[in-house]
């Protein structure tokens, strides 16, 4: 009985692959290579970039409303106080 399974390894990386699946060692190899590239291609992509995004001006007056409420709120518990 011949072995035809393959082992690849990448050297910088250090990724192992081991194909064993067909029964010729071509086909193994052919194999081994297709999943070593995919596994080099995960680990080369870079996360996309953040596009920072704006308030809607909608979302930027409810904020400065809630603000502007909260100020009154504060007024009026300091004059309250005085009293």
């Amino acid at each position: 009985m011949t072995d035809s399974a393959v082992r690849a390894r990448h050297l910088p990386t250090g990724i192992v692959v081991v194909a064993q699946r067909g029964r010729s060692q071509h086909q193994n190899k052919r194999l081994a290579l297709m999943e070593l590239e995919r596994r080099l291609a995960a680990v080369r992509r870079k996360p996309k970039r953040r596009v920072p995004t704006r308030p809607t001006g909608a979302a930027r007056e409810r904020r400065l409303d809630e603000k502007r409420r909260v100020a009154r709120k504060k007024v009026d518990r300091r004059l309250r106080d005085d009293d």
